[in-house]
């Protein structure tokens, strides 16, 4: 049935055990749902919907599991927080809200936390799959009689046949750190800089990295870089943590693929070089023409190579671009 806002409101929250009249419900489970990244899935090992009742565990299939329970064992619940004299039915709630200022992150809603020896990676699915069967229950006191003593009853009260839709106006996932409690949250970034000032050599603004290593807590320190989650990094399949480094098989050194990238460009453009178009007969046999070999400029003294080469056909030539080599 379509959303109202003109609804009746019933089932209100009173209790939260019998002879307890206190606020002690944090959360009332609403909608089952799955998070699965990778091989890793979220499972709640309580019910108070605090950071510390959730879990990663090894996800498995329904095919490796004994039985329906113990699949769908492997999920959680989203809800929200009731105050006393709230009604649990025709009522807007937000999500239960477990962050608190301790945590470092400014955010409100329900956080599940993903730390370091969870070992999380890989593709994220959220599979929402049905509501949760919540009871109300009806305390009633019965006055002192000529019994001389009191008496309590309970009914409880299924809510799921009273309710006609459950409406989840907006739901957004979002990945916050902690930044490990540090407080270094200024506009920082990685900057790599040569240790000479070249004049002629323009500032280059466009190189942005779509895949950047991963930094240690000292790294991160050391750079005043803000030590939170980097989704463009990737992972060590056998470790599961993030790529520190790599390891270049031309120049035989391990370092950060930016540095390694930096050096290139730097080697290639620290000093300059002359670029020159050169034309040659190309005939098949005579093997003037070919990408990787070297040319020397007898007059100018200087060798050359090959930086892209066109053809003629109608002429029989070929047209290369030749840059000097570093000396």
């Amino acid at each position: 049935m379509p959303l109202t806002e003109k609804c009746p409101e019933e089932y209100e929250f009173k209790y939260s055990a019998i002879g307890d009249s206190s606020d002690q419900i944090s959360k009332v489970g609403v909608v089952a749902c799955m998070l699965i990244i990778g091989d890793k899935c979220v499972v709640e090992t309580g019910s108070t919907g605090t950071p510390s009742d959730f879990e990663w565990r090894t996800y498995k299939q329904r095919s490796q599991c004994a039985s329906d329970d113990e699949y769908y064992q492997q999920s959680f619940t989203i809800g929200f927080d009731p105050k006393i004299g709230d009604k649990l039915i025709g009522t807007k709630f937000d999500l239960q809200n477990n962050i608190n200022y301790k945590m470092g992150i400014d955010a409100e809603g329900t956080a599940i936390p993903i730390r370091k020896k969870d070992r999380v990676s890989g593709a994220v699915r959220f599979v929402i799959l049905g509501p949760v069967n919540v009871t109300w229950d009806v305390i009633t006191r019965r006055h002192p009689t000529f019994f001389r003593h009191t008496k309590w009853g309970s009914s409880t009260m299924a809510l799921l046949p009273h309710v006609s839709s459950i409406v989840i106006e907006s739901f957004e996932m979002k990945i916050y750190s902690d930044n490990g409690l540090v407080n270094n949250t200024g506009d920082k970034d990685i900057v790599y800089l040569s240790d000479t000032k070249e004049t002629f050599v323009n500032r280059k603004d466009d190189i942005s990295f779509k895949i950047s290593s991963a930094l240690t807590s000292a790294e991160s320190h050391e750079l005043g870089v803000t030590d939170s989650v980097k989704m463009s990094t990737p992972v060590n399949t056998q470790t599961g943590g993030g790529v520190l480094q790599i390891y270049d098989y031309a120049r035989e050194l391990s370092a950060k693929p930016e540095q390694l990238y930096v050096d290139s460009y730097y080697q290639e453009y620290h000093a300059p070089r002359i670029t020159m178009t050169q034309k040659l007969r190309d005939k098949a046999g005579e093997g003037l023409v070919n990408p990787l070999l070297h040319y020397r400029h007898p007059a100018m003294g200087r060798t050359f190579f090959v930086q892209g080469i066109s053809r003629s056909i109608n002429e029989g030539s070929a047209e290369m671009n030749l840059k000097e080599i570093e000396q």
